[in-house]
């Protein structure tokens, strides 16, 4: 299966490796451009939000997990709500 994970911190990352270990294709989403390389290295491919729609990457996969977190200037509540509601439109 194609399965997307959207927040790649240490929650998405374990789920990564698990699901890669069952053999499905992996694809995450990362906001920093410093770990790219280091996805790539445990992923099948790293969607970087800075440049990048969100929209392409929903539809290329068959499985979402979402587990984004909030940076330092917003609360997880309206990370997380926004980014639902941006996957349910």
């Amino acid at each position: 299966m194609r399965i997307g994970i959207i927040g790649c911190g240490y929650v998405g990352q374990a789920m990564a490796a698990y699901w890669k270990q069952k053999n499905h294709q992996i694809a995450v989403t990362t906001r920093q451009i410093n770990r790219i390389p280091e996805l790539k290295n445990i992923v099948d491919h790293v969607h970087f939000l800075g440049s990048q729609s969100l929209d392409s990457f929903i539809a290329q996969q068959e499985i979402i997990l979402l587990c984004v977190a909030p940076d330092a200037s917003s609360d997880y509540v309206s990370t997380y709500l926004r980014t639902a509601n941006q996957i349910a439109e």
